[in-house]
């Protein structure tokens, strides 16, 4: 089969070939428990056979995805800032804590008129010159005080919903309207954005999309790049900020009503592009991962279980791409694994088995 430039992408080079090499070798060194849990043992010959529903590897016409790294940016960040002049009285959020609009922030003590503070002053110190009343009018100045305290403490709240960063005072600072820093920011993560790029040759492929067209589909993966963080849409134009590289940025926007992206995110982000490929494919289900890498169980003539490394390609739907390790026609467990070992005996419930192709 003819590849196009983009299946040359990522595949067959040096890194790949190593890592299977790896992936085969710590199978070989780990023997027949290298996807068993501690403490399993491998499969006898008088076990009971373990019932499994299995699927053939075929060729399928698959979107074809180009795919770039990103990180995850808040789409609004809001400066909370204090109404009033007061001090800090007390601070009720820590940084990274998700608040929702009218949440408490912090709570201020207004700063008394300057006029009405020097009027204080001289009273309290023509007081203070006569003796025999200084006790009651410290108990009187207290109260008033508590009371004046109560009557002007102001709650500061969040006006909108998000993730507050830091303090940005402590208590005890004077702060007020005009402060530039504020007291905290709160990022906006529904929706959230990630500004990524990709290589030179995917982009001059990638589709651009433009204000009324059809939402180009984009996919967010973490450490686990089978399953989706998350799904969202190109956005027209991008950020118009170039990247370090110099390359322009793309950005997409996620909903994240389930917060899977945050801000400061690193992301593998997958742009769905122009057109389809013929690829080698199996279920997701039939995927499962190790501290060496991916792999799935291989049902033989014998109708026994083996352990077979993969390299993986993107998924679409309910399907992955198998870059190396299968041959079409190759028949792999979907369902049952939890209980295999490498060797165990397979009674074929759902699903092709291997021996129809030997009959």
């Amino acid at each position: 089969m003819r590849l196009s430039p983009l299946d040359l992408i990522g595949h067959k080079t040096r890194a790949i070939r190593i890592a299977a090499l790896l992936l085969s070798f710590a199978i070989t060194a780990a023997g027949p428990t290298w996807a068993q849990s501690p403490g399993s043992q491998s499969a006898t010959t008088n076990e009971a056979p373990m019932p499994v529903v299995t699927a053939a590897a075929a060729i399928r016409e698959v979107p074809i995805y180009l795919k770039g790294i990103g990180e995850a940016v808040a789409s609004k960040t809001t400066v909370v800032r204090s109404g009033i002049e007061g001090r800090v009285a007390e601070i009720d959020f820590t940084e990274g804590q998700p608040v929702q609009a009218g949440d408490l922030l912090a709570r201020l003590v207004a700063q008394p008129d300057q006029t009405q503070l020097d009027q204080s002053i001289a009273i309290r110190d023509r007081d203070q010159a006569i003796h025999q009343r200084k006790q009651s009018i410290a108990a009187d100045e207290a109260r008033v005080e508590q009371a004046r305290l109560a009557r002007n403490a102001t709650d500061i709240r969040a006006p909108v919903s998000g993730i507050v960063g830091k303090p940005l005072h402590r208590v005890g600072d004077i702060v007020a309207p005009a402060d530039k820093t504020g007291l905290a920011a709160i990022s906006r993560i529904e929706p959230i954005s990630v500004a990524f790029t990709l290589p030179d040759m995917m982009r001059r492929t990638a589709p651009q999309p433009q204000i009324g067209d059809a939402p180009i589909r984009v996919r967010a993966y973490g450490k686990d790049r089978l399953h989706p963080l998350a799904e969202g849409r190109l956005v027209p134009g991008g950020d118009g900020r170039p990247h370090e590289t110099g390359t322009p940025r793309l950005v997409a926007t996620f909903p994240n009503t389930d917060h899977a992206l945050s801000p400061g995110l690193s992301v593998e982000v997958a742009v769905r592009g122009n057109g389809t490929r013929a690829a080698l494919t199996i279920p997701l289900a039939a995927i499962r991962q190790s501290d060496v890498g991916y792999y799935t169980y291989i049902v033989t003539g014998s109708d026994t279980a083996h352990v077979r490394p993969l390299l993986l390609g993107t998924t679409s739907d309910d399907v992955v791409v198998v870059r190396e390790g299968l041959q079409p026609g190759d028949v792999v467990v979907t369902d049952g694994q939890d209980q295999l070992s490498e060797g165990s005996h397979l009674a074929i419930v759902g699903g092709p088995s291997p021996r129809a192709a030997l009959e």
